[in-house]
């Protein structure tokens, strides 16, 4: 295992946050606009788009790969992490 990249050893997740979020596709921008231009039926479109919403997604096997990585990484330098912490806390 090696070192954390706070100690000089390489980063546990390489991917750019912007990379990691989804921009508003133009199907969430509809039904947005869908909602605000027809307030009557408000409520049904709402009840739609939460729907879809919460319609899950499955992570990419980069993803899955990057965070077992971080977690394997987090439990083999425990103490250290703790030591960092500790340090931040009292400062």
């Amino acid at each position: 295992m090696s070192d954390l990249a706070i100690d000089g050893g390489p980063r546990a997740v390489t991917a750019l946050m912007n990379d990691s979020w989804q921009n508003v596709s133009d199907l969430e921008k509809q039904y947005v606009n869908q909602i605000l231009d027809n307030k009557d039926d408000a409520y049904a479109e709402l009840d739609k788009f939460e729907d879809w919403l919460a319609t899950p997604v499955a992570p990419s096997a980069e993803w899955v790969e990057q965070t077992a990585q971080a977690f394997a990484k987090v439990a083999a330098h425990r103490a250290r992490l703790s030591e960092i912490a500790n340090r931040r806390i009292d400062e």
